[in-house]
């Protein structure tokens, strides 16, 4: 219970660390420049990040663990998956406030600063979601193969 606590405490303050990171960039490019995101572009980035995010989901709810008959092994396998999960479901309910946000304050003083700060979160958690779904895949098919040496060994 308390191994799962920090895992929460970690995810949490990574994803603080990203905002505040995109909220910096923002903040600077919103002073210096006259960026101003348009609607569409936020609505197809959380839209891309909503089907990565899906996807990803997809493969993290269900860990791989037939054949694996060693009960440490299988345990530490799904908590794998667990955290890669929960971490999916962090950065994706950060995106959807972000962009709630950004949405609520277009047309106010803010609009440039939200709509950069919400492009850049989630083009981030575009990155993380896409790098994890395929080392979620990686692991899927090492287990698989690790399954089958055993077997092949069993059988010889």
């Amino acid at each position: 219970m308390a191994q799962s606590m920090i895992i929460f405490v970690q995810d949490m303050i990574k994803s603080l660390a990203y905002l505040i990171f995109s909220a910096g960039v923002a903040a600077i490019l919103a002073v210096y420049t006259c960026v101003v995101v348009p609607e569409p572009v936020l609505t197809t980035l959380y839209t891309v990040g909503g089907v990565i995010f899906s996807v990803g989901m997809s493969i993290a709810i269900t860990p791989k663990t037939d054949g694996v008959t060693n009960t440490e092994n299988r345990r530490g396998i799904r908590k794998s998956y667990q955290v890669v999960r929960n971490s999916f479901m962090y950065l994706f309910a950060i995106d959807t406030l972000i962009f709630i946000a950004a949405e609520v304050l277009r047309k106010t003083k803010l609009e440039s600063f939200m709509g950069i700060t919400c492009a850049l979160y989630v083009l981030i958690s575009i990155v993380y979601f896409t790098f994890n779904f395929i080392e979620l895949q990686k692991l899927g098919n090492d287990i698989e193969e690790q399954i089958l040496k055993e077997k092949n060994i069993k059988a010889s």
